[in-house]
């Protein structure tokens, strides 16, 4: 009984050291749906899920009030996985460049949408302050309609 115990545990612990880094933050923001991460804002969400799956840093200070945020290797939409990263970027017309929006970690992939796992998507008329799967449609078509958007995906590594 005691050898089988030690192999279920040997199996089991191999199991969740082999997962990717992006199946353990999927893992994270799916086990914590309906819940406010950190204060609430949507860049928490990653924080707290990149901590939780590999100890590591997402966002690093520059300035005063101005992060650099790194998500991981940018994919293309069509090899976007589950527990890969999605972030809206806005034009911002005062610099001409595009700035972060809002970020999101992928739940689902189908071959014409996909879902996402988000809290207080601020570029909405909807606030959000919970864990909450949507559709990238349902995401995008709420975008305030005078921003200019585009849509970045990265892969954890």
């Amino acid at each position: 009984m005691k050898t089988a115990l030690l192999i279920l545990a040997t199996i089991f612990s191999f199991s969740l050291s082999a997962q990717t880094k992006g199946e353990k933050i999927w893992q994270y923001a799916s086990d914590h749906l309906g819940e406010r991460i950190g204060d609430g804002n949507c860049d928490e969400l990653l924080i707290y899920a990149y901590k939780a799956a590999c100890d590591c840093q997402v966002r690093e200070k520059v300035g005063r009030n101005l992060y650099h945020y790194s998500y991981g290797k940018r994919v293309s939409r069509d090899s976007v996985v589950a527990g890969d990263i999605i972030v809206v970027n806005y034009y911002d017309k005062e610099t001409g460049e595009y700035a972060d929006g809002h970020v999101a970690v992928v739940y689902s992939v189908t071959p014409t949408d996909l879902e996402v796992i988000h809290q207080n998507n601020g570029l909405t008329k909807q606030k959000d302050t919970f864990l909450m799967i949507a559709t990238y449609d349902e995401i995008t078509s709420e975008l305030d309609d005078s921003r200019t958007f585009k849509v970045l995906y990265y892969h954890p590594i």
